[in-house]
Parts: C-alpha cells; structure tokens; sequence
C-alpha cells in the first residue's frame, strides 16, 4: 500500500508538474481565452440587465456589445491622448526635477550635483540599441494587437456556442444527477466570478471616484488618466492599491513646486487607499470569497511568475473557480477548505 501512495504520489507531482509546464509554453493561447471567457460573461450580464426592458429579443446582446466597445474605445483614447501630452510636458517635468534635484545636494551642502537629468537621460541613451528597441517595441504592439483580435473571435465564438451549452450537456451527460451537478457546477463559478468583479468594480470606481476630487483639488496634471489608471491596477488583489499611489506620488514630485501642496496630496491619496482596503473592500470581498488571504499572496506570486500581469489580474477568478470545483469532490475537498478562509465551504457545495 505504501508502495502504490508513493507511486500516486509521483504521479500527482509529474501531472501537476506538466500542467504548469503547459500552462507556461501555452500562455499566448491561454490568457486570450480566459480573458474572452470574462468578457463573455460580462457581455452576457449585461445583455440580462437589458433584457428587463421591453425591447425586442435580440437587441440587449447588440447593446451589451456596444456598450463594451464604446468603452474599451473610450480607454484606449484616454491613455493614447494623455500619453503624448505627457511626453509633449516633458521639457517641464525634466526642469522641476533638475531644480529639485539641486535644491536636495544643497541641502546637503553639496555645490556640485554629479549629473542633471539631461545628462543621465543622454548617457542612458548612448547604451541603448535604438535598432533592439524600435524591433522589441514593433513585437509588442505586433503581439498585442493579434491578442486583440483572438480575443475578438473567442467571444464571438463563445456567444454563439453559449444558447446550446445547456442542450449539449443534458445530451452528453444522460444521468440526471451528473447533469444536474455540472450545470450547477458552471452556474456557480458564473455567479461567482459577476460577484467579485462587481464588488471589486463597486471598490475600484470608489477609489477612482475620490483619487480624482483629490488630484483635481490639488490640481494634479491629468487627473482623469492617473484616476483611470488607479481603477485598472486596484483589480490586482492586494499590491494593486499599492502600486497606484506610486504613479500620482512620482507626477507631483516634478510638478508641484511646493512641498506642503505635495506631502498634502500624498496623505490624502494614501488616506483612501488605506481606508477602502483595510475597511471596505474586507467587510465585502472576504464575506463573498471565502478564500484565505494568505494564500492570495501566494497565488499573486505564483501566477505572476507564471504569467506575468496578466497572472495578477486572473488569479483570484481562477482561485475561485478552482475552490469551487475541488470542493466537488470527496478526495479534493480538503483542498478548499485549505484554501477557503474560514474553513466552511458548505456555501460552495
């Protein structure tokens, strides 16, 4: 008996091993599916809220899709516009630095600052390979593009394929019990992915909402783009909150020429990050999740190193719907009580 546990145990290792493997190799093809998956589902939640209107059968599905293209439309204009205002500021941005940069070496009594930014930015670009950079930048928009548009067809494809998922599975699966468990399965993890990213929208759209009267009441230069930025990167669980702070902090460090009007603005950006993640987001999330804070930061890391950025924003879906699927089972549950928070999974059964 022993002999076969360990064989077993092997086997696990091996298995879990070339997942991870073809999890890694496969990621071009992967993340766009998960992605459109998402999509999907948003696209079709939607699509149900305006079916509540007495409209005609297929326009809530024709107004959901617009709606999402209106809005991906609209955040790719604000990014691209605010980009080049940025990089047309710049000469700005370059002097409030190098002004700040004296005023710190004088404090210091140092009379003779090594280098200005001109002149690190000009010695950085003498080690660059402008050939390597114009061909890494083209590949990345290349990719980045083609990702779009595979994203594109799977949700197409998805949306078609989804009015015959429930007459397929009652075919396939003829024993009513493995019908009924599989479509409770998948309706499940469905409900449970539209509640934490409703609830994460519900908090990233509070943050945004306050980050943006605080900027502006500072007058922070592109406000509305740093307050964009602040909604996107708050959908990565725990060091997202973080990370924002970081992209204002840095613009008011060459903007503003007063200390007392930036320390200011720094307190009070910190002051809503800190209250909506350690007060309001817990009190809602956690209660839905279920999912052990501990081994989010582990599963952030995890699938951050697996996927990059990519990983960080998919890791608490996938999460979710592991948790609930291990918990299926009798040899898995002990799994996702592991995983669970609170060691009750009796409301994922």
């Amino acid at each position: 008996m022993k002999h076969l546990s360990g064989i077993k145990l092997m086997l696990s290792i091996i298995t879990l091993v070339i997942i991870v493997w073809i999890l890694h190799i496969g990621q071009s093809l992967i993340i766009p599916f998960i992605i459109a998956i998402l999509l999907s589902i948003f696209i079709l939640s939607l699509a149900h809220f305006f079916e509540r209107f007495p409209i005609t059968r297929k326009l809530p599905m024709t107004l959901s899709v617009i709606t999402y293209m209106a809005l991906i439309y609209w955040v790719i204009s604000l990014i691209s516009s605010n980009a080049f205002s940025i990089s047309d500021n710049f000469p700005t941005y370059a002097a409030n630095f190098d002004k700040l940069y004296h005023n710190i070496f004088l404090a210091f009594w140092y009379t003779d600052p090594p280098a200005t930014l001109d002149a690190i930015i000009q010695s950085t670009a003498k080690n660059i390979d402008i050939k390597d950079l114009f061909t890494n930048t083209a590949n990345g928009i290349v990719n980045a593009l083609s990702n779009v548009v595979l994203i594109f067809f799977y949700v197409i494809f998805i949306l078609i394929e989804w009015n015959h998922v429930n007459a397929k599975l009652n075919k396939a699966l003829r024993w009513k019990n493995h019908y009924a468990n599989t479509v409770k399965t998948i309706t499940q993890v469905q409900n449970e992915i539209k509640s934490y990213f409703f609830y994460k929208t519900l908090m990233s759209l509070a943050t945004w909402v306050l980050s943006y009267v605080v900027m502006m009441a500072f007058g922070l230069d592109y406000a509305s783009f740093w307050a964009l930025l602040i909604f996107m990167l708050n959908f990565i669980p725990n060091i997202g909150s973080i990370i924002w702070v970081a992209f204002p902090v840095l613009l008011s460090i060459v903007q503003f020429t007063s200390a007392v009007q930036m320390v200011a603005m720094w307190i009070l950006l910190i002051s809503v990050q800190f209250m909506i993640w350690n007060f309001i987001e817990p009190r809602y999330m956690s209660s839905r999740l279920n999912l052990s804070p501990l081994l989010i930061i582990l599963c952030l890391t995890f699938w951050w190193a697996l996927w990059w950025v990519a990983g960080m924003l998919l890791s608490v879906p996938i999460m979710v719907v592991l948790n609930i699927i291990l918990c299926r089972f009798k040899s898995t549950r002990w799994i996702a009580i592991m995983l669970s928070e609170k060691w009750d999974i009796n409301n994922l059964k």
